[in-house]
């Protein structure tokens, strides 16, 4: 009767073991499960961030290109794409982040990089355009910056990239320009022309930005002057023209004053007090003033007397 029974017994005896294991098994493993659900859920929320080298590019006058050869622009473009970007992309360990309708986002780990891949570009292009009537070539605008970026599996964001795209803008056709922050890394790693642009205003960002345009060494970089003088403000270029003409004048008032007849009215002081006020407004203190400029007072004085 025995052997008849203990089959069953122990049928009955593994069920509860397994059964009670189970129960252990799930109740020790519960908590640590929903806390690595937690974890990874915090992860998924978490926005990824790194900093990275952006290059932005945009093709020069794509509407007029288009509008003057729809179908050969495009596949110019696509050929373009495929046998100059890409493959430079790739051998400077770069990552087409998208490509846009007439230009391209590319993320690399290196400025230096980066730069070296613009400069490759921008020769590899050029030669190509070499055979082509104008209205035929397609040349790109090219900026590089440095900067923290917000990463998304099929796109970045962030103010390093808002930056590399106005830089683009103020390069010209053919051109590259950089920001500050990427010059000081590039400066002595690569052999390569830099013109300092000083400090431009980008459009939509609220500080401006310190600009270097750079060219292959030995080539001056399209577009940009290379002199000093070249790179003075324009305001302050007249300011010095004026007073450089009003104080040639200072001998010859000096002569002819003592010629000529004193007239009677408005007092001699108060003319040269109102012919020599320049209104002008400082915009760092956001105040008007009055400047006065000695060499038009003398002017002023010679001509009324």
């Amino acid at each position: 009767m025995l052997e008849e029974v203990w089959p069953e017994i122990g049928k009955a005896w593994v069920s509860g073991v397994l059964a009670g294991g189970g129960s252990i098994l799930v109740q020790w493993l519960m908590p640590k499960a929903a806390k690595l659900f937690k974890h990874l859920r915090a992860d998924k929320l978490r926005l990824e961030r790194r900093l990275a080298a952006i290059l932005a590019a945009d093709v020069v006058g794509y509407s007029r290109l288009m509008s003057a050869d729809e179908e050969g622009t495009h596949f110019r473009l696509l050929a373009y794409r495929r046998e100059v970007i890409a493959p430079k992309v790739r051998e400077h360990r770069g990552r087409i982040v998208k490509n846009t309708g007439d230009g391209a986002l590319v993320e690399f780990g290196s400025v230096v990089d980066a730069v070296r891949c613009a400069l490759d570009v921008q020769r590899i292009i050029r030669a190509r355009n070499a055979g082509l009537p104008p209205d035929h070539r397609i040349e790109l605008r090219i900026g590089v910056n440095l900067g923290d970026v917000i990463v998304a599996p099929d796109d970045i964001y962030g103010h390093g990239v808002n930056v590399a795209a106005r830089l683009e803008g103020l390069a010209p056709p053919g051109g590259i320009c950089i920001s500050a922050d990427a010059w000081r890394h590039v400066r002595g790693a690569i052999a390569a022309e830099f013109v300092d642009l000083g400090e431009q205003r980008l459009k939509n960002i609220a500080d401006p930005a310190h600009v270097f345009a750079v060219s292959p060494a030995g080539v001056t970089p399209a577009g940009v002057a290379t002199s000093s003088a070249a790179l003075v403000h324009p305001k302050i270029a007249v300011m010095a023209w004026y007073r450089c003409a009003m104080n040639a004048c200072l001998p010859w008032s000096a002569l002819a004053a003592p010629c000529r007849p004193r007239r009677r009215g408005t007092p001699r002081m108060a003319r040269l007090l109102f012919f020599s006020c320049i209104y002008r407004r400082r915009r760092r203190k956001g105040r008007a003033a009055l400047a006065f400029q000695p060499g038009l007072a003398y002017a002023f004085a010679w001509l009324h007397g």
